[in-house]
């Protein structure tokens, strides 16, 4: 799990890379006098962009959900900022490629083709969306509940598992378990929605799939005192 300490200097860093790209996107063009001056700035912003990619990567890495296995949980809460992140990378460079082979030679030449200005536009709009979604990423991904198990933890599984299965499937699909290693030596992996009472043990309570585990046998009569508990292998 990730510091207090450390988590503030990697949160640091990635609104400092940020800024640059900020930075660069609103005053580029009021440098391209100098075409070295604007190549080494568009250098900087991708590389920028991609140190932020290989960051949010290292933390998807640092938490309890990955080192579960539970990666799909992960790509399911955080695809959008994942999948605009590379589309931006894409744009910028696609962008900064066009402009400096159109400038090199004459900073002073008119470049705005209708294409150039079409790609213009879009990387300018992504890059709105890739700074309120990578930041809003990285925030939450500050949330101690992604670096311990917890209810909430196995409630998000069940849940993107029963929206991955096909529909036909989902009313009889039996409950997701987190894989063995992620759980406390102490006790193996629980079966969800099982009710257990005094005196019998009760199936799935109703719109709850059965569990996966055989079942307990029944108790009946006054020899079955206390709540029955039972775990998987």
């Amino acid at each position: 799990m990730l510091q207090t300490s450390n988590y503030s200097l990697v949160l640091s860093l990635q609104f400092l890379l940020l800024s640059y790209d900020l930075f660069v996107n609103s005053f580029s063009e009021l440098l391209r006098m100098d075409p070295v001056i604007q190549l080494v700035l568009f250098i900087i912003q991708d590389i920028a962009i991609l140190f932020n990619i290989i960051i949010i990567f290292l933390m998807f890495f640092n938490t309890f959900v990955f080192q579960a296995g539970l990666v799909n949980l992960l790509f399911h809460k955080f695809k959008g900022t994942i999948i605009l992140t590379a589309v931006y990378f894409a744009l910028s460079i696609s962008l900064h490629v066009w402009v400096m082979n159109l400038r090199w030679k004459n900073s002073n030449r008119f470049v705005w083709t209708d294409g150039l200005q079409t790609l213009f536009v879009f990387q300018r709009l992504a890059a709105v969306f890739y700074c309120y979604f990578y930041k809003r990423t990285a925030v939450r991904l500050g949330d101690p509940r992604f670096y311990h198990d917890s209810l909430w933890l196995r409630k998000e599984f069940t849940q993107v598992q029963r929206l991955s299965a096909p529909k036909s499937q989902r009313r009889r699909s039996t409950p997701a378990l987190l894989p063995a290693h992620a759980w406390p030596a102490s006790r193996g992996p629980r079966a969800l929605g099982t009710i257990e009472c005094r005196g019998r043990t009760e199936g799935p309570a109703a719109g709850v799939a059965p569990s996966p585990l055989p079942a307990a046998p029944r108790c009946s009569g006054s020899g079955c005192s206390g709540v029955r508990s039972f775990h998987g292998d």
